[in-house]
């Protein structure tokens, strides 16, 4: 009988752990970052929500939100667009990211106004807790 139970807190203990890091495994939550602007780095924060592999949620600068679309969560990577109005132009900004436990670490893919070029930088974002 005494084996019985050390076999079933075992068991109930490995279901708890397996529970606990599957709920770590979503993008979901307030994630930080900083990012170079015109006037120096800017602290970026994005409010992310995930559910059947279908990123929402937003962007906060200190210029306001943006809405998140076309989001994508599978196989640990997170992937969404930003559409930003720069002088009356719109731009796709693409954030790609590997999501491990409370960091996201990838690219951000951001045309440059006026042209057909892109600058690609290291994105590593951070979970809040």
């Amino acid at each position: 009988m005494k084996t019985l139970r050390l076999l079933f807190a075992a068991v109930l203990a490995a279901v708890s752990v397996v529970t606990a890091l599957a709920a770590d495994a979503t993008p979901a939550g307030t994630w930080t970052w900083t990012a170079n602007g015109p006037q120096g780095p800017l602290q970026i924060q994005a409010r992310l929500e995930a559910t059947d592999g279908v990123v929402t949620g937003a962007i906060i600068t200190p210029g306001g939100e943006l809405p998140v679309t076309e989001g994508t969560f599978k196989d640990g990577m997170v992937n969404y667009i930003v559409v930003r109005e720069i002088h009356g132009e719109k731009l796709r900004v693409k954030y790609s990211g590997k999501l491990e436990g409370d960091a996201l670490t990838g690219t951000i893919d951001r045309p440059l106004p006026g042209s057909d070029e892109h600058q690609v930088v290291e994105w590593n974002a951070t979970r809040s807790k």
